[in-house]
């Protein structure tokens, strides 16, 4: 009938090498670094992302908040008075403003917003880091609400914001 033909004995056959062991350890070291920062890269990118604050329209109760609280982070004294009404502006003097502002490092996270009788509360939870040279720091939060109404720019604050409390501008 028929013959079958012969097999091919493979186990005699030369091996083939993957194209990383044909390649010098100087170059699969170098090829390693590059994944490495590859990687790194990209988790850098994925953190820039992640971490930045939404930008708020700042003509609304919630981007005023915003451009309030970076305002007095970046000690922008002239931009956070702009967000006052005249009559807070009137009672909270540029020194008062100096002397209160707040903690070095804090984050506000939005919690809502309500309206009421011509005003709106923006609710919002501040957290307040610190470090001690004795005891390490630590940090802790508080709820606020941040009073304002509507201005013929936007928004304006009608009660001293955190971190200013009402005696400090003359209430």
């Amino acid at each position: 009938m028929g013959e079958q033909s012969p097999q091919p004995d493979h186990s005699r056959a030369p091996r083939r090498e993957g194209w990383l062991r044909r390649t010098s350890p100087s170059t699969r070291w170098l090829l390693g670094v590059g994944l490495a920062l590859l990687v790194l890269s990209a988790a850098a990118v994925i953190v820039a992302t992640v971490e930045r604050d939404a930008d708020l329209d700042p003509s609304t109760p919630e981007g005023t908040v915003q451009t309030w609280l970076r305002a007095i982070a970046n000690r922008d004294f002239a931009t956070a008075r702009r967000t006052f009404s005249p009559e807070l502006r009137a009672d909270c003097s540029d020194t008062v403003l100096r002397n209160a502002v707040g903690p070095d490092e804090f984050r506000a996270t939005l919690l809502g917003t309500t309206e009421s009788g011509g005003t709106v509360e923006v609710h919002a939870e501040v957290t307040v880091v610190f470090t001690d040279p004795l005891f390490g720091g630590g940090e802790y939060s508080l709820e606020t609400y941040f009073v304002l109404r509507p201005s013929a720019g936007g928004w304006e604050f009608v009660q001293p914001p955190w971190p200013l409390y009402g005696w400090e501008c003359g209430e």
